[in-house]
């Protein structure tokens, strides 16, 4: 493409009818070891537009509600939810809402060795990204703890990264929304696998190149992040390992400490201040 063909000036508007949070290195200067310079979640109004006609950056943004529309080789392109549009540095890219639109995205700074190409429409599996950008805002809204900090901003430098380099959507999409349905309940290898319509090594392949760990180790990081919700409505740390799938509550206080970092009890009065 290199230019837009269209008389189109630069621009850059958020526009008076759009919502944003948006987190920087001024804030959160642990950004700066990942490169990124902007991250945020829109809510956008009609008049929500960019045209960038040579960005010195490279960015990231994946649709999840409402519909845009985005400019490609191919010229302009229906944005909707589970689509991500990917851009690099120095090729002109443009994008503008239709309607209302709600957005995640994650800029880095430019860099001369990084790869150029066109500006690239893609499917995406939006969760991910969405989850971790969330999980960021909420550790910034309260403790801001460095070390967690680390780690939510890790995940979305990780998986927007995937976004862009890998865009196809999981596999596994619809087994891990049926654990997430059924949480309580027992979940083996056998029996997700038979959900999956899989052989269980395949699936534990599939698993491992997906999520990087076996079916039953994602379960309980599922487990684990349905157990912050549960908490988060005033569970009771019993009644929360209870609703997952644990029957002992010290059991499902050690899951939770090695997934997330932190004893539940704290997770807890920290989602109830």
């Amino acid at each position: 493409m290199g230019r837009i063909h269209l008389d189109l000036r630069e621009i850059h508007s958020i526009g008076k009818h759009t919502r944003e949070w948006i987190v920087d290195p001024v804030s959160c200067p642990i950004l700066k070891r990942f490169g990124i310079t902007l991250a945020g979640i829109s809510e956008t109004g009609k008049d929500f537009s960019f045209v960038r006609h040579r960005p010195a950056m490279r960015q990231v943004l994946v649709s999840l509600e409402g519909e845009g529309m985005v400019w490609t080789a191919a010229g302009w392109q229906k944005c909707a939810g589970g689509k991500a549009y990917v851009t690099s540095e120095d090729i002109a890219h443009a994008y503008r809402a239709t309607a209302r639109w709600k957005v995640c995205w994650v800029v880095w700074a430019g860099s001369r060795s990084a790869e150029r190409h066109e500006p690239l429409l893609r499917d995406v599996d939006p969760r991910p990204l969405a989850a971790a950008l969330e999980g960021l805002r909420l550790e910034m809204s309260s403790r801001q703890e460095p070390e967690v900090l680390q780690h939510w901003v890790g995940l979305v430098d990780r998986y927007a990264l995937r976004v862009g380099r890998h865009g196809a959507a999981s596999l596994l999409w619809p087994l891990w929304e049926e654990v997430r349905r059924t949480v309580g309940e027992r979940w083996t290898l056998l029996r997700l696998a038979e959900r999956a319509g899989l052989e269980p090594e395949q699936l534990r392949r599939i698993c491992h190149r997906e999520t990087g760990c076996s079916p039953v180790r994602q379960v309980t990081v599922l487990r684990m992040q349905e157990a912050v919700s549960f908490l988060g409505m005033g569970y009771t740390v019993e009644a929360t390992a209870q609703a997952v799938g644990y029957e002992n509550c010290f059991a499902f206080s050690t899951a939770f400490r090695r997934v997330m970092g932190e004893p539940p009890s704290r997770v807890a009065a920290r989602l109830r201040r």
